[in-house]
C-alpha cells in the first residue's frame, strides 16, 4: 500500500509554498491514481520505474490542472490513508478508468 500519504502530502506542499521544486520518488510516484493528486499539489517531477511510465503519462495526459487542484484540496482535509487513496482513485475513475485494476 501507500506509506504515509498525509506527510508526503504536507511537505510537499510546504515546499512548493517555499518556492522549492518538489520532486516525488518512490512508492508515491508510480501509483497512477496518485499522479492527479501530486500534479494537483504542485509537484514539478516524479522519479518512478520506467514500467510505470506509460501509465502515468496516461494519466497525466488526461487531467484539467484545475481539477486536479481541486483533488488536492479535498485530499488535504482527510484524515487516513484510506481515505486519501479512496479519494484518489475514484477521480481516476471518472477519467482514466481503465488504469485501475480491482
Amino acid at each position: 500500500g501507500v506509506s504515509c500519504p498525509k506527510v508526503a502530502l504536507i511537505t510537499a506542499t510546504e515546499q512548493m509554498s517555499a518556492g522549492i521544486p518538489a520532486c516525488v520518488c518512490g512508492e508515491m510516484a508510480w501509483h497512477p491514481e496518485l499522479a492527479p493528486l501530486l500534479v494537483g499539489l504542485g509537484v514539478s517531477a516524479l522519479s518512478t520505474s520506467p514500467d510505470a511510465i506509460p501509465g502515468i503519462k496516461h494519466v497525466i495526459r488526461s487531467l484539467r490542472l484545475d481539477e486536479a487542484r481541486t483533488l488536492a484540496d479535498h485530499v488535504l482535509a482527510l484524515e487516513t490513508p484510506d481515505a486519501i487513496l479512496s479519494a484518489c482513485r475514484t477521480f481516476l475513475s471518472s477519467h482514466t478508468p481503465d488504469l485501475l485494476d480491482d
